[in-house]
């Protein structure tokens, strides 16, 4: 049996490497903070450097300039008035569509079974006889042919 100790431990736990990566980039942290807060220094000496040229072309400038026009105002009634207008613009009334429905039986019609078929279930078999069965399967293939060419103009019609 193998005595573990201590320092041994440390190297299985997993807060050492991140611990010792953390102690191995602050230099490199440090100095992108120092070079991200250079540049916001430098970005403010330049700013403060071309400071005086806007001021000098903001008293450059005359005083009829600032004031307002008639159009301003005709905006100002356009505004003022528009909120009704906006509303149309953007939610406008829905217009009623036209839903029409259709009740499409997928079943044949089933007064061809309402009167009792005249060939009685044997209870021997369990199944009906050939000739019941094949008027069976002629009424839902005739049926299954109209209930598909009605879908088919459907969907050529939209």
């Amino acid at each position: 049996m193998t005595q573990v100790g201590l320092g041994t431990a440390r190297n299985f736990s997993s807060s050492r490497p991140i611990f010792q990566q953390l102690a191995d980039n602050v230099p490199i942290a440090g100095r992108a903070l120092y070079e991200a807060d250079w540049e916001l220094s430098l970005r403010r000496e330049q700013e403060n450097m071309r400071r005086p040229a806007k001021k000098a072309a903001a008293l450059a400038q005359s005083k009829e300039m600032l004031k307002p026009t008639s159009a301003k105002k005709s905006a100002k009634k356009a505004q003022a008035a528009s909120p009704a207008a906006e509303l149309e613009h953007y939610f406008p009334a829905p217009v009623p569509t036209v839903t029409t429905h259709l009740l499409i039986p997928l079943a044949p019609s089933p007064t061809g079974r309402t009167p009792l078929s005249e060939f009685p279930a044997s209870s021997s078999t369990g199944r009906l006889p050939l000739p019941a069965f094949l008027a069976l399967h002629d009424t839902h293939a005739t049926h299954a042919l109209r209930v598909a060419s009605l879908f088919q103009r459907l969907d050529a019609a939209d």
